[in-house]
């Protein structure tokens, strides 16, 4: 079953939220994501990947920046 990460907005949070989706549940994982990016790179081989996470919060200096970046390995490599 896959697994989608997205931001959508939440009639129920009343805002935009980034959230994870797994068949019929969903869990919202981040509230106000407006400013909220999330970037993942891959190698050319597919077996790893970068993800970089970014946030800029709307009640600081629009300067300040809240960054995480991470490598990331797949347990599940494609054949095709």
């Amino acid at each position: 079953m896959p697994v989608i990460f997205r931001k959508e907005f939440v009639e129920g949070q009343g805002c935009v939220c980034f959230v994870r989706l797994e068949g019929d549940a969903q869990t919202i994982l981040v509230s106000h994501a407006e400013n909220f990016r999330l970037t993942v790179e891959m190698v050319a081989d597919g077996r790893s990947g970068t993800v970089e996470i970014t946030f800029v919060s709307p009640r600081r200096n629009s300067e300040t920046r809240i960054a995480m970046r991470d490598q990331i390995l797949l347990r599940n490599i494609r054949l095709d």
